[in-house]
């Protein structure tokens, strides 16, 4: 039986998980313990949970002998939970180690799914918690019975009321192992049943990624993200309105934040050139973070599902500006 600390948005979620596969949960807080109706215990973690300083997953803590089947345990409950960091293989068991987990928007729906057999929970409670953990926690405590009204109400005026044409914005590509860039763009439409539309303006110098062509004066492009896909799709255009090529980016299904777009890159991309020819590009580097652990086998499958669907997609449709 293994004795789990856990602090932070997730904690309650992840205490009811734990609860259910056994865990024994060391200094719960006073929270909690109320919650959940929880013993004090006072005996030290062999493993602790941790948010990461985003948000957007966790830092679980401790010995290599305890932590490792920990984390197994997260992976496979939790639909599309990633690893970003974690220790070096040879590490002995007895070592103390760290893993960075990620938390997509399939797993934090699932961690809600946790917290909902306990106590009342919004939908998109943790997402919404990473934006404003007052305005959630406040509107919890009153249990409104439209609870899908109050959520979207509130995403509504903490996010979605700012994606304005013309608002520059940026966009985070997370990648698993680590690393990850982000990117901005200025706002050309926004829906909210369909996603983002953005345009960037692009410097001389270089190559588009996996289209092999040069980056020229005056050349622009467009990000388009749509709602709860696994795909962006972003599309290089000449100064004169020409289309060079377009590259469908195979990721988490982008979340919105007040500041920032944010997804997890799943390495694949599906590359169209304007005379129709299609390819997937990087298959590779998916392989090879599936095949150490970074990737889980079922999101790595998703991946390559969902770019697949792409090239059908696309086939035989002739690329228009």
């Amino acid at each position: 039986m293994i004795s789990v600390e856990i602090r932070g948005i997730y904690a309650t979620a992840l205490t009811v998980l734990g609860l259910e596969e056994g865990w024994t949960i060391a200094r719960p807080s006073e929270v909690l313990r109320d919650r959940l109706n929880l013993d004090e215990n006072d005996q030290p973690a062999a493993v602790t949970i941790e948010d990461r300083e985003d948000k957007q997953g966790i830092i679980l803590t401790g010995s290599l002998r305890e932590a490792e089947p920990t984390v197994r345990t997260l992976l496979d409950r939790l639909p599309d939970a990633l690893i970003l960091g974690k220790p070096h293989p040879d590490k002995p068991h007895n070592s103390r180690v760290r893993y960075l987990l990620e938390f997509p928007s399939a797993a934090k729906n699932e961690l809600d799914g946790y917290r909902r057999r306990r106590v009342f929970t919004l939908p998109g409670h943790h997402y919404l918690k990473i934006i404003d953990t007052k305005s959630v926690d406040r509107i919890e405590q009153t249990a409104p019975k439209q609870a899908e009204s109050a959520a979207a109400e509130l995403q509504e005026r903490l996010v979605t009321s700012g994606y304005r044409k013309g608002r520059t914005i940026q966009i985070r590509h997370q990648k698993v192992g680590y690393g990850g860039f982000t990117f901005s763009g200025n706002i050309e439409s926004f829906e909210k049943s369909h996603g983002v539309l953005l345009k960037r303006l692009f410097q001389a110098g270089g190559t588009y990624d996996s289209l092999g062509l040069p980056k020229e004066k005056d050349d622009f492009g467009t990000v388009e993200i749509p709602n709860d896909l696994w795909w962006l799709r972003r599309r290089y255009f000449a100064a004169g309105g020409e289309l060079k090529g377009e590259i469908f980016n195979i990721n988490t299904p982008a979340e919105l934040y007040p500041d920032l777009i944010y997804y997890v890159d799943l390495e694949l991309d599906v590359v169209r050139w304007p005379d129709g020819r299609t390819r997937i590009v990087d298959e590779e580097i998916l392989r090879d973070k599936r095949d150490k652990g970074f990737v889980p086998a079922r999101v790595a499958d998703r991946a390559r599902l969902e770019a697949e669907r792409v090239i059908a997609e696309l086939k035989g449709v002739t690329l228009s500006t």
